[in-house]
Formats: structure tokens, C-alpha cells, sequence
């Protein structure tokens, strides 16, 4: 079955929505999480440091592209490949991280950047700092290694690496799951990617668990 497509406008940093992260998603077709009170903007990062977006503009930069959704939980090896994730393996330790609202802001003044947090990300994802380009470091802007290798143990400890998102029970801290976008350019607007449309940087974003219901691997919602 296939996995839906949609228009995406990513911006960058993302500073608008949320907390503070490396990228806001604004779904430009309705929000398929929440179609009817949904605001159709989501926190999100990068899911690997390979690949890079066509930015344009500034304060914010951003991109209009169109995704494929994937639920974390679900997608397969061969998708994960494609998508240029190596340690899909993860997954549990990066839904744990990026529900801890670590990124310091004037009201929660933690020691950790958006970069802190992206790094780490990559590096869960299969990504070690050694391996990314001038620009991938470049685009995280304030950053420490120290931090960043520390946030990347902390989410692979044992009780934080098998994180399982459950909105039913009364921990808040469990409430989101992440969905991969699997980006590109779609220069004729058909929602499909055809010959010589590049796939961009994937995309990974948080959203409630009980949004995603069968919505993202059996399409019986639509």
C-alpha cells in the first residue's frame, strides 16, 4: 500500500512553533494529524546530516517541498536506507530525546542549543560528527561536542532507548511519536516523484501518538 504524499513548507530554525528546534513543518494542504483543529505546524529535525534542503530566503529560511509520510515505528529497512538513516535501530532513543523540550528558552533555561540537540540527533540516527560536511556543521550554529555526545548517551541508556509513546496513560513525558517525511522536489505539482526530481533531506517530526491512529501504514482513514 502506498504511504501518503503531501506539500510541506519547511522552515529554518524552528523558532515559530513549539519549542525550540531545528525546523517548523507546516503541512500546506490540511493537516493530516488533526484535519479538524490541527494548526498544521510541527516542531521537527533533520533526520540526516547527508542531504540538504533548497533554502531560500531568511529570518526564516524556507522550502516548499513534497513528502512522503512514514511512521517511525513502522517503516521498514529498505525505506530507512533510502532515506540515507543508518541506525533505524534508534528510533526509541530519538522519540525519548526530542520529548525531553531539552533547548534552552527564556523560560526553561537549559545548558542545551538547537544545534545540541540536532547533533545528537544525527549521531542516533547514524550520523557521527566526524562525517558531517562544512555546511551540515555550519547550519547547527552554537553547539558544544560535549553536550552533544552527552544528550546521544543519555538517550541510548537502556531505560531511555526502549521509549514507547502512549498518550492513554498519565505520563506526559510519553505522549508523541515521530514520523519520518521522506522529501523532494515536485516540479510539476502531481504529488509524485518523477524522473529528475532529487529527493531532499528527510525530515523527522514529533506529533501526538493517538493522532497517528492507522493513518500513516493503512490509509482506511482517508
Amino acid at each position: 500500500m502506498s504511504q501518503p504524499t503531501v506539500k510541506i513548507r519547511v522552515s529554518y530554525f524552528g523558532i515559530y512553533e513549539g519549542e525550540p528546534n531545528y525546523f517548523d513543518v507546516e503541512f500546506l494542504d490540511g493537516d493530516p494529524f488533526d484535519p479538524l483543529f490541527g494548526s498544521g505546524l510541527y516542531d521537527a529535525w533533520c533526520a540526516s546530516a547527508d542531504r540538504g534542503l533548497p533554502l531560500t530566503g531568511s529570518e526564516p529560511a524556507t522550502a516548499t517541498l513534497a513528502a512522503t509520510i512514514y511512521s517511525a515505528y513502522e517503516i521498514t529497512p529498505a525505506q530507512a536506507q533510502s532515506l540515507t538513516i543508518e541506525t533505524l535501530d534508534n528510533v526509541g532513543a530519538v522519540n525519548w530525546l526530542l520529548n525531553q523540550d531539552l533547548v534552552t528558552t527564556p523560560f526553561s533555561p537549559n545548558p542545551y542549543t538547537i544545534g545540541d540537540e540536532q547533533g545528537a540527533v544525527w549521531q542516533l540516527l547514524g550520523d557521527p560528527a566526524d562525517s558531517w560536511s562544512d555546511a551540515a556543521a555550519k547550519s547547527l550554529g552554537a553547539r558544544s561536542q560535549a553536550r552533544i555526545d552527552f544528550l546521544t548517551n543519555e538517550a541510548l541508556l537502556p531505560v531511555n532507548a526502549s521509549y514507547t509513546p502512549d498518550i492513554t496513560d498519565a505520563n506526559p513525558d510519553n505522549d508523541t511519536t515521530l514520523v519520518f517525511l521522506a522529501t523532494f522536489t515536485d516540479s510539476n505539482g502531481n504529488g509524485v516523484q518523477d524522473a529528475g526530481e532529487r529527493s531532499q533531506q528527510p525530515i523527522v517530526m514529533t506529533v501526538e501518538s493517538a493522532a497517528l491512529g492507522d493513518f500513516v501504514w493503512n490509509d482506511v482513514d482517508k
